[in-house]
C-alpha cells in the first residue's frame, strides 16, 4: 500500500499527524500536504 493510501486511512481513523508521520516514517510536511488535498476533494472512508 503506498504511503498516501496509509496516511489516509490513519486520517480517518483519528490519528494525528504526527503520530502518522512518526509511525509511517515520513515528514508531517507530508502528512500536512495529503491532508489538505483529502480535505479539498472532500474524501471520505467510502471514497
Amino acid at each position: 500500500m503506498s504511503k498516501e493510501k496509509q496516511i489516509l486511512h490513519m486520517l480517518l481513523d483519528g490519528y494525528s499527524q504526527r503520530r502518522i508521520a512518526s509511525t509511517l516514517c515520513v515528514s508531517r510536511n507530508t502528512v500536512a500536504k495529503v491532508a489538505k488535498a483529502a480535505s479539498d476533494h472532500q474524501l471520505s472512508k467510502d471514497a
